[in-house]
């Protein structure tokens, strides 16, 4: 039977004390997964210079996706992943009013506490006409 191309993880004291494994196995082109608190938290990959860049892309568009995706299962959680523009729109709204009422010292005006709002988008309908 041939052998897993992962092998058996080292331990940061194998990493330590014995290098040279970490040598033999990028040598056979066989990646090196690495133990921290007895949970593989990173993976030695054999590479050579001019694959570098394409391989941090690599991991960078990895790092991207599973960002997007947390952010996917987050929003199914909380039950906003079918929500509208202005149902979006009157959520931004109804925490910018209730801001204004926490800054706004009294006799002060909304405006000059916080500033201009921005523009609606083009084709929004304001709350008061819904």
């Amino acid at each position: 039977m041939a052998e897993s191309p992962i092998v058996v993880p080292l331990t940061y004291r194998e990493l330590r004390n014995t290098p040279g494994i970490v040598a033999e196995r990028l040598a056979e082109g066989r990646p090196v997964p690495l133990l921290l608190d007895g949970e593989v938290r990173g993976v030695i990959f054999p590479t050579s210079a001019s694959e570098l860049g394409a391989l941090q892309q690599v991991w960078a568009r990895q790092q991207l996706w599973a960002a997007a995706r947390e952010l996917q299962l987050s929003s199914a959680r909380l039950g906003t992943e079918l929500m509208t523009i202005d149902g979006i729109d009157d959520v931004v709204a109804d925490v910018r009013a209730a801001a204004a009422r926490r800054e706004t010292p009294a006799g002060e005006s909304v405006s000059g506490a916080l500033g201009e709002s921005p523009p609606r988008r083009t084709g929004s309908v304001p709350r008061t006409q819904r």
